[in-house]
């Protein structure tokens, strides 16, 4: 729901700028699991928050991707 450009064009474009290769991108939706399933591709390997749940989510998330970044480097 971002204006002139859709959600999994954003990410799609984001993971293919070379300075941001390899990064790790977290997604923050409002969008439930029913409403992301037609966003499934863009999405695949990208850890989402659904908003509603930040508080409970957003934590856990941040802490595998920096385990995961820490175990790559």
């Amino acid at each position: 729901m971002l204006p002139g450009i859709d959600g999994s064009t954003l990410v799609r474009r984001w993971q293919a700028q070379p300075p941001l290769i390899g990064s790790q991108l977290v997604v923050l939706t409002g969008l439930d699991a029913e409403q992301r399933a037609a966003h499934a591709l863009a999405l695949a390997g990208v850890p989402v928050v659904y908003k509603p749940q930040l508080v409970q989510q957003l934590p856990t998330v941040l802490v595998a991707c920096l385990q995961a970044a820490g175990a790559a480097g």
